[in-house]
């Protein structure tokens, strides 16, 4: 994702919005952060999330988890004086979201190699790790794949359609998730895709949908072990390493963050056929089908890391 760096969000009470509605027509709520998580307590039954920027809170994974009573933290890595806990402390998942660094600043970012590492290590042992955006290209480097920038004039934002590909549609998340969206109506390419796009998703015979929220001018290559689950006409979208899946879009945002995200680069939608102004229109028209989306999406990736879902 393209954004700039932001201070780190302030340490304070949550504010827990009474519903989802309210979550997404208010500001969003303050979500207490961390440098040092290495002494929680109850580690093994909470999710870990690894936040990048205070432009990119963890806001509808920290509804999601609050919806389904799950203790979280929030460790902010890029803050000076931040360090990940030690692989041997257990968690009940790791989310690591997504933020303004590229997978490949390590030499600017210290704590990128390190945490490459940790999801690695993660992943290996059994934790389920989610990984959103810059998540998924740092998991996408660590199993041996490659991250770097696209053109310019690559830069993917909107809702593109995305189809799952013969092997994400055995996956069981997956193919449960797009069965989901079926069920309720939201597997159809809708018409604020791309033409280019719609047509692509029309041509191929798994399922696909277009709800989902792209905001990245990153992309990764995987290595020949690794299968891509979805992609869009652009771009791999999904791959999974052992107990760890990546996905490039973004479950968790809604018009808030984009209002931020396109404010610090506005001279680069032009070059993708749109303005800033167009895409938080588009996003804020979309957002109650994205937050049903969004909904699918935690829920059915809860349930596939064998949790109880309590609500949806």
């Amino acid at each position: 994702m393209s954004v700039a760096p932001a201070p780190a969000s302030p340490a304070s009470a949550p504010v827990q919005p009474a519903d989802l509605d309210a979550f997404l027509e208010s500001p969003p709520p303050v979500i207490p952060t961390s440098l040092d998580v290495s002494n929680v307590a109850d580690s093994a039954d909470s999710v870990l999330i690894i936040q990048h920027s205070a432009a990119v809170p963890p806001a509808y994974v920290a509804y999601f988890l609050h919806q389904q009573r799950v203790p979280f933290h929030v460790l902010t890595i890029n803050v000076p004086g931040a360090v990940l806990p030690p692989v041997s402390q257990k968690w009940l998942a790791v989310v690591s979201l997504g933020g303004p660094q590229g997978s490949y600043e390590e030499a600017l970012h210290p704590w990128i190699a390190l945490e490459k590492q940790f999801l690695l290590s993660h992943s290996q042992s059994g934790t389920p790790v989610l990984g959103i955006c810059l998540g998924c290209q740092m998991l996408a480097d660590a199993v041996g794949g490659r991250v770097y920038a696209a053109p310019r004039d690559g830069f993917e934002v909107g809702y593109p359609a995305v189809r799952l590909t013969p092997e994400g549609a055995k996956d069981p998340f997956l193919s449960k998730l797009f069965a989901r969206l079926h069920e309720a109506g939201l597997d159809a390419t809708p018409s604020t895709a791309a033409p280019e796009s719609a047509a692509w998703a029309r041509e191929l015979s798994t399922p696909s949908t277009a709800g989902l929220l792209m905001h990245h001018g990153d992309t990764f290559d995987l290595p020949e072990n690794v299968a891509l689950l979805a992609q869009s006409s652009a771009y791999k979208q999904i791959f999974r390493s052992g107990s760890a899946i990546g996905v490039q879009f973004h479950p968790e945002a809604s018009v808030h963050e984009i209002s931020q995200w396109t404010s610090f680069c506005p001279d680069r939608y032009p070059l993708v056929g749109t303005s800033a102004e167009e895409v938080v229109k588009l996003v804020k028209e979309r957002q109650q089908v994205a937050r049903a989306h969004s909904q699918a999406f935690f829920a059915t990736w809860w349930e596939s890391i064998g949790q109880t879902l309590k609500q949806e």
